[in-house]
């Protein structure tokens, strides 16, 4: 799905240290996501620190792509770490993820035979040794108390993009209530994102979201205005903003993993300068519910988290989300 959503790579060069590696992806995602910054838009990128100082940064459309290669020169801004001067170059033995490369349908079937067939082979033992040491081979089966990782949640969020600036929050949100045969405030909520040019409608449950998404792609309305429509897929990060310069990375990952604070599992912490914010990562899906259910006091202050998706390269606030600042006009 991924291969087929950001289809245009970019190389991406630098001499960072190995002790911003462990957070380099996400510094990288908010840097070339920004069309500020980087003349970039929507994007992923991809890191596994082997080369350590390159990273490849797939984007959904080539335009998008070539802006960013036309700007001259990239700066990551570290804060006190200094800045990072950054190369990009397309990437030469592949242009696009060719769909070549993906395995057709017959060969996945094939697959998937093949590996039950292994697995029922090995589930016909009782026993097996290895080194010496008698191992128990037990088929998986849910709920049954060793079950480790989590499954990712059906999300209750969906996303329209493309939305024209015509597009008023009141006629989007008559079109919303048309299609889903619902009322705003009671059965969905509604956030703009007027920098991205879209909005996205939360709903009281994942059925309803499923339910509205298929119909959009039917809807004369949808259609005519050429508005993009997917299911946001949630998210294991927050944002906490305006918090005390005092308090680095380390203090947000102590105060996250403190039971009183929710006991969390932190996987990453990334500084956002210019908000004076921590996008802050979780292992689970379900401690993002409980890092943004509560108010948190850092530093003595009363601070507020919220969903953060890398995806989008904004936070969702909900009623609080706050206005897009205008520039100054010409005098």
């Amino acid at each position: 799905m991924m291969a087929a959503k950001y289809p245009y790579p970019l190389i991406v060069e630098g001499r960072w240290n190995e002790d911003i590696a462990k957070t380099i992806k996400t510094k990288l995602h908010l840097h070339f996501q920004s069309q500020k910054k980087s003349n970039g838009g929507e994007c992923i990128v991809e890191y596994d620190g082997s080369p350590r100082n390159q990273a490849i940064v797939w984007y959904s459309s080539e335009e998008i792509r070539n802006r960013v290669l036309e700007k001259e020169k990239h700066v990551l801004d570290l804060r006190e770490k200094g800045n990072v001067i950054l190369h990009v170059r397309l990437k030469e033995d592949m242009h696009n993820r060719s769909e070549s490369l993906q395995p057709t349908e017959s060969e996945q079937v094939s697959e998937s035979k093949s590996l039950e067939k292994d697995a029922k082979e090995v589930l016909q033992k009782t026993t097996h040794c290895i080194s010496d040491v008698e191992q128990l081979v037990t088929a998986s089966e849910k709920g049954n108390g060793n079950k480790i990782i989590e499954e990712q949640p059906q999300t209750c969020s969906v996303i329209l993009k493309n939305l024209k600036d015509s597009m008023t929050k009141e006629m989007l949100s008559m079109l919303v209530e048309n299609i889903s045969e619902m009322t705003e405030d009671i059965d969905f909520c509604m956030e703009m994102l007027p920098e991205l040019n879209a909005a996205v409608i939360t709903f009281n449950n994942s059925r309803d979201a499923s339910e509205f998404a298929f119909k959009c792609p039917r809807n004369v309305r949808i259609c005519q205005q050429k508005v993009e429509t997917a299911l946001l897929e949630p998210t294991k990060s927050i944002i906490v903003e305006d918090v005390n310069p005092l308090y680095g990375d380390q203090y947000l990952a102590l105060y996250f993993e403190n039971p009183r604070n929710g006991g969390a599992v932190v996987t990453d912490v990334c500084s956002v300068p210019e908000m004076n914010g921590f996008i802050v990562t979780f292992a689970e899906y379900r401690d993002v519910t409980k890092a943004t259910s509560k108010r948190h006091v850092i530093g003595g202050k009363n601070l507020t988290a919220y969903p953060y998706y890398a995806s989008l390269g904004t936070a969702l606030y909900g009623k609080e989300r706050p206005a897009l600042k205008m520039p100054d006009p010409f005098t």
